[in-house]
């Protein structure tokens, strides 16, 4: 999503409501980081699409600078069948 099309879905929000981020793995939500991340999509010319990738092995790839919101750790701990999972 772009910066432009967040700021207009936030601007049709009525009030100054908190707003979280959904965690599917814990079935919870998180607040979100006051600070953004930023991270580099690498593309290689057989690519279809942008991906992560921890190291690049080469000079002949496209980079794609992103911004990225984070959660910020809540001290909670969810236990299923893979164990004990802190969040």
């Amino acid at each position: 999503m772009r910066k432009n099309d967040l700021i207009k879905i936030l601007e049709n929000v009525k009030g100054n409501p908190e707003i979280m981020l959904w965690n599917g793995h814990v079935y919870d939500v998180m607040p979100i980081s006051k600070e953004l991340d930023t991270c580099y999509l690498s593309k290689y010319p057989y690519d279809k699409k942008f991906k992560y990738m921890d190291e690049i092995y080469s000079d002949n790839v496209k980079l794609k600078k992103v911004l990225l919101l984070s959660a910020r750790p809540t001290g909670k701990t969810y236990w299923d069948r893979c164990g004990r999972m802190e969040y």
